[in-house]
């Protein structure tokens, strides 16, 4: 049987006038008047109110403050500009930085801004990097990615009525589950030659929960004042003391260690002998070639202090000469503070024991000397000198010689005691430095690769 095909007709006109209106409305207008409608919402007031508080809100969740912004504006899908932002302190609300105007771009790496003339509170800067290490660096993160700012004309610091201006600042900020870091680059306005780079990294392994921390800046000076919170220590060497250097430190649950080797300027001796009754006053130079810390306790250290003028007290130099055993001349009739003309002494510590050298030029048949007085000459010996006769020489005058005081009990908690190792004997002079040194070096490269 076959089967006859029943033609279709065709549409009347009117018909097919009305098929082409409905497609080209639902084709072409309906879309063009969806967009219309949402380019309207989406810059309406009420939806852009909502992506302000939204891009704030992540903002400040990631990096653990509150996140304020008197306006942005999204340029295209992934740039956004921000103006008029300030980030306050969760707890106290104060004002931590301003920034007048911020430019960003969001990639699938992570997000990258630049920020224009931002202006931190000195008052608020310990509470800035104590809030950057606990609400990003302590936090895994499982969301958020890299973040990359840029500062081209620098950052303002203002404190009281002093500004510190830093040159242009390069920061990368690293959250992952394992591990968080922060990386920045930058130069000090008035030291423009120097570049100064800076990172921390804050394990998260149940086994590891520490955080390492590495500064190296070799031309730039860097005001020790910065570190007084986490150093209380450093305060005794004055408050204009600066060091440029590289300065390697790591914390962990139940030990730490450090280590620096660069040089210490601008020491008060005032301040750094307070405790003696500043028996020693002028300004001095420390250039130590090693130095390594472990759990508060000295591992060993090598250096050399320079003194280019100042003013001694005699009795207490005749005193300490005596305790470290330095060979001296003095004249019969002596004032009771006299003037030093040069210092410059080579130390070393370690278990074993302190080793003086003195670094001037003398007669030849004299031992090294280390320091020329106005009368008098201290020489330093060729033996090891005991650790106990270096605390001795610091004890405080009142103190009797045969007793302690606190002053010296805080230097004998920190020097390289003799201490037997684990097979039983004992490791000395550069050999523990070499053990211990290469044991810190190790632990802060782990921490960054890990």
């Amino acid at each position: 049987m076959v089967r006859r095909l029943i033609p279709i007709k065709p549409f009347h006109e009117r018909t097919r006038r009305t098929l082409a209106r409905a497609a080209l409305l639902v084709g072409g207008i309906a879309p063009l008047v969806l967009v219309g409608v949402m380019t309207v919402l989406f810059w309406s007031p009420a939806y852009q109110g909502y992506l302000k508080r939204s891009w704030e809100t992540r903002v400040g969740s990631n990096l653990g403050v509150r996140v304020r912004a008197g306006s942005l504006q999204w340029l295209a899908p992934e740039q956004f500009r921000a103006e008029n932002v300030v980030a306050f302190h969760p707890e106290t609300d104060a004002p931590l930085v301003k920034i007048p105007k911020l430019d960003g771009l969001m990639t699938s790496q992570g997000w990258s801004v630049i920020l224009k003339d931002p202006v931190l509170d000195g008052e608020q800067f310990e509470s800035s990097l104590q809030l950057m290490h606990d609400g990003f660096l302590c936090k895994p993160q499982t969301r958020e990615m890299m973040l990359a700012v840029s500062v081209p004309n620098g950052l303002s610091i203002h404190r009281g009525g002093e500004q510190i201006r830093l040159g242009q600042i390069e920061l990368w900020m690293r959250p992952t589950a394992d591990k968080s870091s922060i990386q920045t680059k930058f130069a000090f306005a008035d030291q423009p030659f120097g570049e100064v780079e800076l990172q921390v990294v804050r394990s998260h392994s149940p086994d590891d929960l520490s955080t390492s921390f590495e500064i190296v800046s070799p031309k730039s000076w860097i005001g020790i004042e910065n570190f007084h919170a986490w150093l209380p220590p450093m305060r005794s060497l004055g408050a204009n003391a600066r060091f440029r250097g590289v300065l390697r430190a790591r914390w962990g649950v139940e030990e730490s260690d450090a280590m620096f080797q660069g040089d210490i300027d601008r020491i008060n001796l005032g301040d750094l002998t307070g405790p003696l009754g500043s028996v020693l006053r002028g300004d001095a130079m420390a250039s130590i070639e090693r130095l390594n810390f472990s759990d508060g306790r000295i591992l060993f250290a090598k250096g050399k202090l320079q003194v280019a003028q100042g003013l001694a007290s005699t009795a207490w130099l005749r005193r300490a000469s005596q305790w470290l055993q330095l060979p001296s001349s003095w004249e019969s009739q002596m004032r009771e503070s006299q003037n030093i003309e040069s210092f410059a002494l080579g130390i070393e510590l370690s278990p074993e024991g302190v080793r003086l050298e003195g670094l001037l030029p003398g007669p030849s048949q004299w031992p090294p000397v280390a320091v020329k007085l106005e009368q008098g000459t201290l020489c330093t010996p060729k033996e090891v000198v005991p650790m106990s006769h270096l605390v001795a020489a610091f004890q405080s005058p009142p103190a009797g010689e045969s007793s302690v005081d606190l002053n010296a009990m805080r230097l004998a908690a920190i020097l390289p005691w003799p201490s037997p190792s684990e097979e039983g004997v004992e490791i000395k002079g550069e050999g523990a430095n070499r053990v211990n040194s290469s044991r810190i070096t190790r632990r802060w490269e782990e921490s960054k690769v890990r």
